[in-house]
């Protein structure tokens, strides 16, 4: 019974060396074959004027990422540039924020009207130990 366990595990083995070898032979043929030039001219260069249109439409494409990135940027700096934060404002968790910040604009002399504010958020503690309170942002 061993002699046939081990029969079929030689023939096994041997048939995945005789695999290993055929592939090993192909790839060195293929390899053979791309070194003496044997591959036709036309085909390379067809595959060659591909790869080199895919690089340039990467190019490309990076190119209006790029751009449309630096465009976004400006953008969004001109958004914020309208933005007011105001700063160690005592919280109250029932109380409105813009109508603190309302209050607040009346105590500066600013007539500043609640429809005039698209937005308005306090801003996350950057640490839970700071006792400093949050910022208000007002849009």
């Amino acid at each position: 019974m061993l002699d046939n366990d081990s029969e079929s595990m030689q023939v096994n083995i041997d048939d995945k060396e005789t695999t290993r070898t055929l592939e090993d032979k192909n790839e060195s043929e293929m390899f053979r074959a791309w070194w003496n030039n044997d591959v036709p001219f036309d085909e390379a260069s067809a595959e060659h004027g591909s790869v080199l249109r895919s690089v340039g439409n990467l190019h490309d494409n990076t190119y209006e990422q790029q751009q449309k990135h630096s465009i976004l940027q400006v953008m969004e700096q001109h958004n914020h540039s309208n933005n007011l934060e105001i700063q160690c404002v005592l919280e109250h968790r029932q109380e409105s924020l813009i109508s603190t910040v309302s209050l607040l604009a009346k105590v500066v002399a600013m007539d500043l009207k609640q429809d005039a504010i698209h937005y308005c958020t306090s801003v996350a503690k950057s640490s839970k130990d700071n006792k400093r309170p949050r910022s208000i942002t007002v849009m």
